[in-house]
């Protein structure tokens, strides 16, 4: 296998990250602008808010969803060249695919109630975007650093 998977699975994990990231950041903004008083008073902000924090939280979640599951295939092929098999059940595969699924689920829950547009349904996707902050940062850092695993960095 090239090194070129690798680069690409590798580049497309961080970017997923970066894409969940960023759909956290601009959900907590959108939840502090609802939060704050003086913000608040001003009621044609908070609906063009509302109506592109949603859309924006979609967007990133799906890049994200896209940009990670493309990189695990392309993991799974490495795998299998570098180590004999497509998936071995360690620690940063699980959770890759649990953050992968906790995205899918979030997303698909906002898409199947786009339709259907609620007040509450952008506070809704800024805490499901903001609830992914863990699983990101426990499969970027703690495993990366602090598990001995297959994905071993230092």
């Amino acid at each position: 296998m090239s090194w070129g998977t690798c680069f690409t699975h590798a580049t497309l994990s961080i970017l997923s990250y970066v894409a969940f990231a960023t759909a956290a950041v601009g959900g907590g903004t959108y939840l502090f602008v609802e939060w704050y008083k003086p913000l608040r008073e001003l009621e044609n902000f908070r609906e063009e808010m509302q109506s592109f924090r949603l859309k924006t939280n979609l967007i990133y979640m799906s890049l994200g969803i896209i940009a990670l599951g493309v990189g695990t295939v392309l993991g799974a092929i490495q795998a299998k060249a570098a180590w004999g098999s497509y998936w071995s059940w360690e620690a940063k595969q699980n959770t890759t695919i649990i953050t992968w699924t906790y995205y899918l689920v979030a997303a698909g829950l906002l898409a199947a109630h786009f339709k259907f547009p609620d007040k509450h349904l952008a506070k809704i996707s800024s805490a499901l975007a903001i609830g992914g902050v863990p699983l990101i940062l426990l499969n970027g850092l703690v495993i990366n650093f602090f598990v001995s695993a297959l994905h071993k960095y230092l």
